[in-house]
């Protein structure tokens, strides 16, 4: 008897290889980066550790270094379509041309004074697997959001989903599509992980957002490599 071929996911061949490690996927972002100094910081490694135990062989782990809250997306080198890039630039400029207009617009939008989220639940995204997150309170989802509004304007950016977009920290991709077992053993995890980040996640103070450029999953610097 043959063992079926995995059926991997749509971040292979793009953010990663199949057999997990990490592709070239250079792009810009606005983030917010979580530290060793966030209480939290402690609390994501658990959840993470605990997703790796459960489903590691379908999964790779992003790490810790990494962790952050993605506040507003740019562009990716690999996605050149209208409604996924800067309304200023040709589909097909260089990305180093995005990465000069983000440099020139982004430290001109005045950023919430104060960012604080609170756990929401455990989601698998399309690829990713992390915790999505919530405002604190109005005033700060408010701020978010305005924010965010005065990117997209600065930028000439704005996704189809922007009204709509969830705030998350990812945690791991998923390389290979679950099965029905896989299934289940997530759901197990996610209900582990869930009781205790709902205990013990408390308010996550954010400082500053900042304008990143990555060359993939694993690390995300406020200065170009190369440059």
């Amino acid at each position: 008897m043959t063992t079926p071929s995995p059926l991997y996911t749509t971040a292979i061949g793009r953010k990663f290889n199949a057999d997990g490690s990490v592709r070239a996927f250079p792009g810009n972002t606005v983030i917010a980066y979580v530290t060793p100094a966030h209480a939290q910081y402690a609390e994501l490694l658990w959840a993470q550790g605990a997703l790796i135990g459960a489903l590691g062989e379908i999964l790779t782990p992003l790490p810790a270094s990494s962790l952050h809250m993605t506040v507003f997306e740019g562009v990716t080198d690999a996605t050149r379509r209208p409604e996924k890039w800067t309304r200023f630039l040709p589909v097909d400029a260089p990305l180093a041309e995005t990465d000069a207009l983000m440099s020139r617009v982004v430290p001109g939008v005045p950023v919430p004074e104060r960012i604080e989220m609170v756990f929401d639940y455990l989601g698998p995204g399309i690829e990713a697997l992390g915790i999505r997150l919530r405002a604190a309170d109005a005033a700060v989802e408010r701020a978010l959001r305005d924010y965010r509004n005065a990117l997209a304007d600065a930028t000439g950016i704005r996704f189809p989903d922007h009204d709509q977009y969830v705030f998350h920290i990812s945690l791991a991709y998923r390389i290979i599509q679950a099965d029905a077992a896989q299934t289940r053993a997530f759901d197990v995890v996610r209900g582990r992980i869930e009781a205790r980040l709902r205990e013990r996640f408390g308010v996550l103070r954010l400082g500053a957002p900042v304008l990143t450029f990555f060359e993939d999953m694993f690390a995300f610097p406020q200065v170009r490599a190369g440059r």
